[in-house]
């Protein structure tokens, strides 16, 4: 059987060429990624915004690959026998079972055109690489065809929306052509070993390392590293539990030794942390220092829980606002007043189309409007600095929006239970959600529409542009529970971790 290629399929097997093998073969092995729909949905919302730049261009439609060559061959030869020339999107042409898509051809001089590959990123390498690919493709398929231009389009930062939906001046256009021509031998010389690739019976060997993660992370990785837990195995922390990523010196040092962490020799463990989870290994129910439980009993009332969902889009949400920058549309604020009182709970999400920072500030301010420690989980990478830069939106609040930017940074709960705390449940990861479902007696998120921060952008992205109704309420609904329980967590989180004892 053969296979097609494609850009991706190309850019694939540069990068790995058992990556390759196993998206076309065996892609239910991929660890899943919250963050590609999102990321997808961007792609296609700024394609989109590109395409009303050039309101006379044409489409090519079609889905199926053959029918959508024959399209656009049919109109490069009406445009050759004299109709004007216009922009056309999603052109597609194919050469040694290689089809690429492109996204912008533009009519240049005398019968020429110009290829723009758009990306929602600033320029990177690998972006010119596709570029490059499908102007080979170009080129072999269509000898006639002069390509004077090879371009890769980004979001111009610089860009400021002004009028909803209108994008004029939000395409950066940058002029690859030297460096894409530069590449055209490598790409030729890549298709029949990436083509053969595809029709191995099995996988090809291919040892882990750099190419896991450049250019892009693959999804592969715990496939390959063999950091998966199977029925056969009867440890209680797995060794790759050390690190976020497989990847990581110290897992891929001790991998080849053993995946039971409590099998490992102490000296080999030098990180306090890394001993404790050992030790947990080895039959620990879990880890608690008193120093954790001391810090939490210790502080005064009233008690701050603060939570943002942000986004940072290509495409700008806001009027006023730039592609790419980070901005919270949405707090929740619990307020704990006292050991038994009950719980005060402020929330406020952006609902128009107008920047929000500026009022998400002043609610942010009334909410916690007596002095009192702040706590975000991540805070020193979140809630900080988005509060932070809420004080060029908000000058009047400046010093109140510094003084919960500066206790968001100091009293990171992450932070905290990152050195303090270790359950085996937790399988090495400290964020909110782990650290809830590890102590908790039941998953808080469980029975949420939306139940992470990438569901969050993407429900909200929906949530701005829907009318008024029935539905938008219940989608305003479903982000305020969300973004809701990350506030009112910490605090059950807080109060579980106080009635539990001291494991050292």
């Amino acid at each position: 059987m053969s296979f097609p290629l494609s850009k991706s399929k190309l850019q694939s097997h540069h990068q790995c060429n058992k990556k390759l093998w196993l998206e076309v073969h065996q892609p239910k092995l991929a660890q899943a990624d919250e963050s590609q729909q999102l990321n997808l949905d961007r792609g296609t919302a700024f394609g989109e915004a590109v395409r009303s730049l050039y309101p006379d261009g044409i489409l090519v439609a079609e889905k199926n690959s053959l029918d959508a060559i024959a399209k656009t061959q049919h109109y490069l030869e009406i445009f050759a026998a004299g109709q004007k020339p216009v922009p056309l999107f999603e052109a597609a042409f194919c050469y040694n079972n290689v089809i690429v898509r492109v996204d912008v051809m533009i009519p240049a001089a005398q019968g020429a055109w110009e290829l723009i590959e758009v990306k929602t990123g600033q320029l990177k390498p690998h972006y010119v690489r596709d570029a490059a690919t499908q102007a080979f493709v170009i080129a072999k398929s269509n000898p006639t065809l002069t390509l004077t231009k090879i371009c890769v389009g980004t979001p111009n930062n610089d860009f400021v929306l002004t009028v909803q939906n209108d994008f004029h001046g939000i395409l950066k256009v940058i002029d690859v052509t030297n460096d894409a021509r530069a590449l055209f031998e490598v790409i030729a010389s890549e298709i029949e070993p990436a083509l053969k690739t595809l029709n191995l019976p099995e996988a090809p060997e291919r040892a882990v390392g750099g190419q896991c993660t450049k250019p892009h992370a693959c999804g592969f990785t715990h496939y390959c590293t063999g950091t998966n837990v199977t029925p056969e195995d009867q440890f209680i922390v797995p060794v790759w539990h050390l690190a976020s990523s497989p990847l990581t010196k110290i897992v891929q040092k001790l991998l080849p030794k053993t995946r039971d962490l409590a099998q490992v020799d102490d000296c080999e463990l030098s990180d306090a942390m890394h001993r404790k989870m050992k030790e947990v290994a080895l039959g620990k129910p879990y880890y608690l220092d008193p120093a954790l439980q001391q810090f939490l009993s210790t502080q005064p009332f009233p008690r701050y829980f603060l939570d943002y969902e942000f986004n940072n889009p290509p495409l700008p949400l806001w009027v006023g606002t730039h592609p790419n920058e980070r901005i919270a549309f949405q707090f929740s604020v619990h307020v704990w007043t006292a050991p038994d009182a009950p719980l005060e709970h402020f929330e406020f999400l952006a609902s128009t189309t107008q920047d929000p920072r500026s009022e998400i500030a002043q609610k942010l301010i009334e909410a916690i409007s007596t002095p009192g420690p702040v706590f975000a989980w991540s805070g020193k990478q979140v809630e900080g600095p988005i509060t932070e830069e809420l004080c060029k939106h908000y000058p009047a609040g400046s010093a109140a929006l510094k003084q919960i930017a500066t206790s968001c940074r100091t009293n990171d709960p992450l932070t905290l239970y990152r050195q303090w705390m270790y359950l085996p449940e937790m399988k090495g990861i400290w964020g909110l959600k782990s650290v809830a479902k590890s102590i908790l007696s039941t998953n808080p998120y469980a029975n949420l529409s939306i139940k992470n921060g990438m569901e969050a952008m993407r429900g909200y992205n929906t949530y701005l542009n829907m009318p008024q109704g029935i539905e938008r309420t219940r989608l305003e609904t479903d982000l305020k529970l969300y973004c809701g329980v990350d506030t009112a967590v910490m605090v059950d989180i807080w109060k579980k971790t106080l009635s539990m004892g001291a494991v050292v």
